[in-house]
């Protein structure tokens, strides 16, 4: 049985937020990101004050992106990307240097783990 009420009551946080966070004028300044072909992507919803997440798994490694346009987070002072790992680390860069991004999501995936390191992110 379909229920209108939660229904609606999501519709109105989902609008609310669209509004808030501007999702609609971030669409034509978050630059296009070239991947290598041979990895896998996976949007994950905008949790934890990011406005928007991302997944890339190469093989059983996995790296999480996310943007955070506003500075919720409290990282930069200007809109940027946080990924991890990063040598057991975060990276972060502003938001249109994604061409460092994906060098450095490349260079993640595709290197030697330390034997204290987990080749997985949550999921």
């Amino acid at each position: 049985m379909y229920e209108y009420e939660g229904w609606k009551k999501r519709l109105d946080a989902q609008i609310a937020w669209d509004v808030k966070f501007e999702a609609r004028e971030w669409v034509s300044k978050i630059p296009y990101m070239t991947l290598p072909n041979d990895v896998e992507f996976k949007a994950i919803p905008p949790f934890g004050g990011a406005n928007c997440r991302f997944m890339v798994k190469k093989g059983e490694r996995t790296v999480s992106v996310y943007l955070d346009c506003y500075n919720s987070l409290g990282a930069m002072d200007e809109p940027y990307w946080e990924m991890f790992p990063y040598y057991g680390d975060t990276y972060r860069c502003y938001l249109k240097d994604v061409d460092l991004l994906s060098q450095k999501i490349s260079e993640e995936l595709n290197r030697e783990l330390n034997e204290d390191e987990d080749e997985h992110v949550w999921e």
